[in-house]
């Protein structure tokens, strides 16, 4: 399972090869540049499912992507 994918613009990871990560799961906790970066090179190649918010994964889904795990807030 991957988490908020930000790996090729973010200077900490540069020694990090995107291309050979592998994921089953990439969960994404919101749609910042910062937590997206590289999920729809790694879902593509990697066919993982996304797990995260309606409206983030209804994004992705129009590119292409897994997106079947789709949430929303819930109401107290």
């Amino acid at each position: 399972m991957l988490f908020d994918p930000f790996i090729r613009p973010n200077e900490l990871a540069k020694d990090i090869d995107v291309e050979k990560i592998e994921a089953d799961f990439i969960l994404l906790s919101h749609g910042h540049g910062d937590h997206v970066a590289d999920v729809e090179e790694i879902g593509k190649r990697t066919g993982a499912e996304l797990v995260g918010m309606f409206e983030v994964l209804s994004w992705f889904e129009a590119k292409g992507l897994k997106a079947n795990y789709k949430m929303n807030l819930g109401a107290n």
